[in-house]
Order: C-alpha cells, then structure tokens, then sequence
C-alpha cells in the first residue's frame, strides 16, 4: 500500500511479534496514512477467514479410507491453528501504540481532530508508551501470581511496544527539530588547514 503511494520502503524488519516496515519518509495525508495502517490487520483477518472456511469445509469430508483419518485431523489442526494465529495477529496490531498499525490507525485520527500531524505524532506516541507499560505491569503481575512463562511473554511484549513508541517519538522530534535548519546554520567554518607535505605528527605539534 505503501508503494502505492508512491513511498519507498527501504526494508521489512521481522520480530518474533511481526515486523516492521521501514518507510524513511512517511506521508502526511491521514487518507494514505489510515489506508497503509488498516493493510495490515485486513490482510491477518483475510487470511484468517479463508483458513478458517478450509477448516470447516475440510472438517466436513468423511475419509474414504481410515487410514486418512489422521492426515485429515493433521491438516484440520494446521488450518484452525492458522486461522486462530492470524486473527490474533491482526488483532494485536490494531492496538493503538506505534510501530504497530493501530498506532498508524490512532495518528490519522487525531490528524482528522487536531489538524495538526506533529501533535497528533506526539499524542500517538505518548498513548503507545502508556499501553507498554500497563503491558510490562500486567506481565510482572502475571509472573508473581504464578504463571511465570505467560508473565515473561507479556512482558516482553510490552517491552517490544515501549521500545518501538520512544524510538518513534524521539526520531519524529529529531526530525522536527532539523526540518528548517540549514547546512550552513550548524556547519564549522573555521577549517585548519596544513600543508600536504607537512606530517601529521608535526601538524598535531604545532
């Protein structure tokens, strides 16, 4: 969707949770932004629904012979474990916290409410980190009330999330800071210059 609109996408990162497009220069139109954050997600529940109608439909056929009861169960249980994966998936990236696609879907919202996409970056992000933590704090409940495996996981989701939204924030206020300074504004003029046949060690004692 994104090459659609004419942005490049200089690479996919992946993660144990997913992955991230890694798109140098991002559109400000909340139309665009809103289509490429939906694209995601929609693609995870289409998958989902088309696994999902396999699994019902394979369930349905009897084997002709008893031997194929078990590849049957087997392909069974590769579909519904499919479907479920990518409802799932699709689910947990429409939570509104940057990188994920919910955190796109929030931006172009409040671009729509506040007219204004600094802000509106900034509210995203900030809604984002806030989402981690209540992650990271329902993990470590998690890990002292006894299910210690399924504590690290939420933890480390919220984690994951946290990292994403203050690496985003802190990138994003870089930019703004930077979009109207000129070269010439930072750059040092006062250059020393040597002679090239001089040596370095010289130069550096002198």
């Amino acid at each position: 969707m994104a090459l659609r609109y004419g942005l490049k996408v200089r690479q996919i990162i992946l993660f144990i949770f997913g992955s991230v497009s890694e798109i140098p220069e991002e559109t400000r139109d909340f139309r665009k932004e809103f289509k490429i954050g939906i694209a995601g997600p929609a693609a995870s529940f289409v998958i989902a629904t088309a696994l999902a109608v396999s699994w019902w439909l394979a369930s349905q056929i009897t084997p002709a012979a008893p031997q194929l009861l078990a590849t049957k169960q087997v392909v069974e249980g590769i579909l519904l474990y499919g479907a479920i994966i990518n409802t799932m998936l699709g689910a947990f990236n429409l939570i509104p916290a940057f990188p994920l696609d919910g955190g796109r879907i929030l931006r172009a919202g409040l671009v729509t409410w506040k007219k204004d996409y600094d802000s509106a970056t900034r509210i995203a992000a900030r809604v984002g980190i806030a989402i981690s933590c209540g992650f990271m704090d329902v993990g470590f409940l998690t890990m002292i009330t006894g299910s210690f495996i399924s504590g690290i996981w939420i933890l480390i989701i919220g984690w994951f999330l946290n990292s994403g939204a203050q690496s985003y924030l802190s990138r994003h206020e870089l930019t703004s800071v930077l979009a109207g300074v000129r070269l010439k504004d930072i750059m040092n003029t006062r250059v020393i210059a040597g002679r090239r046949d001089v040596k370095v060690d010289e130069l550096l004692q002198e």
